[in-house]
């Protein structure tokens, strides 16, 4: 008898959720939030002014980002390095008796691979969420002195690495994305004198800078921040 109540009362409640909710299919296939659809993202990292790729150098970084399917993007990064703040702090203690010049480059590549984000459908312009993706990195600086430089001589540093990143990227204010990623890899990093006028070069000890930067083992945290870009 109780079993047949049960069927009386609840039978006419299923039916009417069934019915009713069949017009309401398209509300279960939004996704959970609605953000923007940027067809790529332009980003940068104020901080690394201070700090380049190379130590020494400051770095003015431009980094664009696109997806390249629902669950892929491509992110290339291009940096100028220049005059780092400890080199203009010696110059300015020296009162204008030593000028440095400081001319380089960085380029960088990662591909993402979103894993997780906050969305049932993902579509070609979503790149939000957790990912993973190799990163490539290659930076050099020609670092000389106004004197050394109408010689030819100079100091040369180079930085290659390649990395696994595991990242986390959103937006903020539904405008301005925000890539924070942490990632493990190798490196090698070089240092050269070298005087043109003599053709000579020779690698310069960087012991001093400790076993790790001397070491093959590589450790990256950062982030970049930037703006949405919708379709031209």
């Amino acid at each position: 008898m109780i079993n047949y109540c049960y069927i009386f009362f609840f039978t006419p409640v299923l039916i009417t959720h069934l019915a009713f909710g069949q017009g309401n299919d398209d509300y279960y296939l939004k996704p959970e939030k609605t953000l923007p659809e940027y067809h790529i993202l332009i980003k940068t990292n104020p901080f690394v002014y201070f700090w380049g790729a190379i130590p020494l150098t400051a770095e003015y970084r431009l980094v664009g980002e696109t997806m390249v399917s629902t669950k892929q993007s491509s992110q290339l990064a291009l940096s100028y390095l220049g005059k780092g703040i400890v080199l203009k702090s010696y110059e300015d203690s020296a009162n204008g008796n030593y000028k440095f010049v400081v001319n380089g480059f960085r380029v960088q590549y990662t591909h993402k691979f979103f894993i997780k984000n906050n969305f049932r459908e993902l579509t070609l312009y979503n790149p939000y969420g957790w990912y993973l993706g190799p990163h490539l990195s290659y930076s050099t600086a020609k670092i000389t002195s106004k004197t050394g430089s109408v010689y030819d001589v100079f100091i040369t540093g180079i930085h290659m690495n390649a990395n696994l990143f595991i990242g986390y990227q959103t937006l903020l204010y539904n405008q301005f994305p925000l890539d924070v990623f942490f990632g493990l890899g190798i490196k090698e990093n070089k240092w050269t004198e070298n005087y043109r006028n003599q053709n000579q070069h020779r690698v310069i000890d960087m012991n001093r800078l400790g076993k790790y930067y001397n070491s093959n083992f590589k450790i990256s945290l950062g982030f970049n921040i930037g703006i949405g870009v919708k379709k031209f």
